[in-house]
């Protein structure tokens, strides 16, 4: 993987930073915000206080990069790096007052940028994800495999919450 300095962005509403976290100096702020997720939720799943407690960004194998606006994180991603040639997004989470502003897509695009070229980066969204299945095929995201591009198809026709996996070959 490599090593990449922070990204400073301006967009319309603001300027932001795109960053890899340091842990565990940046833990408690990644907490907060994906806090947030969650609001109003009296009960949580383990997959969920799992990523509430952000326990995949303390492992070494994970890169973590966080959105941070005004000294406040606002969105975060995992990026695990299975090989050189293979590397898997996860937990890519944008407060829900900051959504729309390009966010995610500069955490996806940073993220890419640390890969060698030819790597190939999957990731997992659910088919009723309007939003972020767009975002991921306008990025340049494909369903992987037949079965994978029927999910889409199948979810959407029947009203199901479906898992499916897209991926893309770093350029």
């Amino acid at each position: 993987m490599r090593r990449i300095l922070p990204l400073l962005l301006v967009s319309s509403c603001s300027t932001f930073t795109i960053r890899q976290a340091v842990i565990p100096q940046d833990l408690y702020k990644i907490q907060e915000c994906r806090q947030t997720a969650f609001e109003g939720k009296e009960r949580l799943l383990a997959s969920e206080l799992s990523f509430l407690r952000a326990d995949a960004a303390q492992r070494d194998s994970v890169a973590c990069f966080v959105a941070e606006r005004s000294n406040k994180i606002v969105g975060t991603l995992d990026l695990v790096t299975k090989s050189k040639r293979k590397a898997l997004i996860r937990n890519v989470f944008v407060r829900p007052d900051c959504r729309g502003q390009g966010y995610a897509k500069e955490l996806v695009q940073q993220a890419e940028a640390s890969l060698d070229q030819g790597c190939v980066i999957q990731l997992d969204v659910d088919t009723n994800n309007t939003p972020a299945v767009s975002l991921y095929e306008r990025m340049g995201f494909v369903p992987a495999g037949v079965v994978h591009a029927s999910l889409q198809a199948i979810g959407k026709s029947l009203g199901l919450s479906l898992l499916m996996t897209m991926e893309k070959a770093v350029s």
